[in-house]
Formats: C-alpha cells, structure tokens, sequence
C-alpha cells in the first residue's frame, strides 16, 4: 500500500507549501545585496532599507541573514 489518506494528504500539503515558498521567492543582486549590507552597517533599519531599495522588510531581513 503506497499510502494512507491520511499520509497522502500532508505529503500533498508539503508540495504545495514548496511551491508556494518558490514562486514567491524574490531575488536580489548581489551588488544590491552589498549595498544593502553597507547601508546597514550605517544604521539603517529593515523599514527604511526596504523603502530605499523597493522589498519589503522581510526580503531585507533574509538578505542581512546570508552574510
């Protein structure tokens, strides 16, 4: 027996979840990224960061989380 339904369906949930994750997944430039480090560096907060370059203050926060 491949599954259960129970087993097929959060499999299922987790798919979608992926997907929901990868499509809404934005990319910045590295040189971005660097100038948004540098700005950073100078005090600026996620807020403000974010305005500046146009992403929201989350996408700024996984971007200071890589370096």
């Amino acid at each position: 027996m491949p599954y259960t339904r129970r087993e097929g369906l959060r499999l299922s949930q987790l798919d979608n979840a992926r997907r929901a994750r990868a499509a809404h997944f934005v990319h910045v430039e590295p040189d971005v990224q660097s100038r948004i480090r540098d700005d950073h560096a100078r005090g600026l907060g996620f807020i403000r960061l974010g305005r500046k370059y146009g992403y929201s203050a989350h996408v700024i926060r996984r971007v200071l989380e890589d370096c």
